[in-house]
């Protein structure tokens, strides 16, 4: 349960919505999460599919330095 004020920020852009949040809202209204993402440039199921790099490549940059520093950072 959130409080009328969360509410109020959240309408008003003043704090972002978490990924969990967005989760249990969707959980509540018996959407998929994906469903508030519908519509918006970039996300549909070819240009995701197609953006994937190769999954050896993947791997390559998850165990390179650049990709070990992603992983820290997040």
């Amino acid at each position: 349960m959130i409080s009328f004020q969360q509410l109020q920020k959240y309408e008003n852009a003043r704090n972002r919505v978490s990924a969990s949040m967005l989760y249990e809202i969707g959980r509540v209204l018996g959407v998929p999460v994906s469903r508030f993402f519908e519509g918006l440039l970039g996300n549909n199921e070819t240009s995701f599919e197609a953006s994937l790099l190769p999954v050896d490549e993947r791997i390559d940059f998850i165990t390179g330095a650049e990709g070990r520093r992603l992983i820290e950072g997040l």
